[in-house]
């Protein structure tokens, strides 16, 4: 479905620019997902199948259009916060919820940028209550920019630029690692273990083996399992474009000791979850693992392998970077605000 979002009292805006507000990428699909490959950041957490299966609440998506071509636009969720006689919307990033995407932020083509920008913002700031909830973005990106006085928290994301060889790149990482990928790597070699890509017929035989492994790995630490059913979706759609890559280490009998899961856009490589046994006789499972999909990457052409979020230890071993990602909430009208501002004097009370 399409509504046509009218900026100013006029009727027009004097960019030339229209907006439009889908429920649905539909068959703009293609080119929006052109725009995401064409971004500072080619975040895969933009794209078509992010948005289209990553979501709890209704999905609004704000299409910027110039003429008839696709310029620009940003894709959100929507629901309700507080209680519900109040009518206040709570507008989050999608998937936010559990799914934890980031490296986010409207999407535009270079020239349309300060148009597009305001677009999403006069639709963010239009009349009405609300709360502006929004999670990972890019902290240099355009969105955050525009709501800059609304940070609330700042975070770091680890990346390791690639070089053209692997060698290189793991003759620049720490001695400890590098030892125990050659020394680990050769043990588990020895056992049959293999690096094995799976194939879009052999998913859900591999997301059921990722379950069981993060849920041995994490148990209750982690409520990534009750969002699934989300991220099946997410999978099945992604591996489609090809852009999900899911990698395992298998022993000759078929059972699976370590479990990758990555998306790949734009020369990109974002590893987003992974699962493995703990067993001693299986330490650095996932180590050995993930050297053998960056290696793999680098032969591909992949230029980065991004950790996003999170500055757990393990990440500094890979990284050669960090960026950092913002969190933003913003109240717009006088109900949010006077919710917001009794909840922020009483932070006790249960966040609604």
């Amino acid at each position: 479905m399409r509504n046509t979002f009218v900026m100013n009292s006029t009727g027009s805006d004097p960019s030339g620019v229209r907006v439009e507000v889908l429920t649905d990428l539909g068959d703009l699909s293609g080119e929006w997902d052109r725009l995401v490959d064409s971004q500072p950041i080619p975040s895969p957490f933009l794209k078509s199948w992010w948005i289209s299966n990553a979501g709890t609440d209704n999905l609004t998506i704000v299409c910027v259009f110039r003429s008839d071509r696709l310029v620009g636009g940003a894709a959100f969720e929507s629901g309700s916060w507080g209680p519900a006689v109040l009518g206040i919307e709570r507008v989050r990033t999608v998937g936010s919820e559990l799914l934890a995407p980031d490296h986010l932020d409207l999407i535009s083509t270079a020239q349309d940028r300060s148009d597009v920008t305001r677009a999403v913002l006069a639709y963010l700031l239009r009349k009405g209550n609300r709360l502006i909830d929004l999670n990972g973005l890019r902290a240099d990106g355009s969105l955050a920019a525009a709501l800059d006085d609304a940070v609330t928290e700042v975070f770091d994301a680890p990346f390791a630029f690639l070089p053209s060889a692997f060698d290189t790149y793991l003759a620049a990482r720490p001695g400890k690692l590098r030892s125990t990928i050659k020394r680990r790597g050769k043990q588990l070699g020895a056992t049959g273990a293999k690096v094995e890509v799976v194939e879009p017929e052999d998913l859900n035989r591999a997301v059921q083996v990722f379950s069981e492994l993060h849920d041995t790995r994490w148990a209750d630490e982690s409520g990534f399992l009750s969002a699934m059913d989300r991220f099946r979706a997410v999978l099945a759609d992604g591996v489609t474009k090809g852009e999900v890559r899911i990698t395992e280490l298998r022993l000759d009998s078929g059972e699976t000791i370590a479990i990758e899961i990555d998306f790949e856009v734009a020369q990109r490589l974002s590893f987003y979850q992974s699962g493995r046994r703990t067993d001693h006789e299986w330490r650095a499972c996932g180590t050995v693992l993930r050297s053998a999909i960056i290696e793999s990457a680098i032969s591909r052409g992949v230029t980065e392998y991004d950790m996003l979020r999170g500055d757990e230890n393990y990440k500094a071993d890979w990284a050669t970077d960090h960026r950092q990602l913002t969190n933003h909430r913003l109240p717009v009208g006088l109900r949010s605000r006077v919710v917001f501002a009794a909840l922020s004097r009483a932070p006790w009370l249960r966040r609604p």
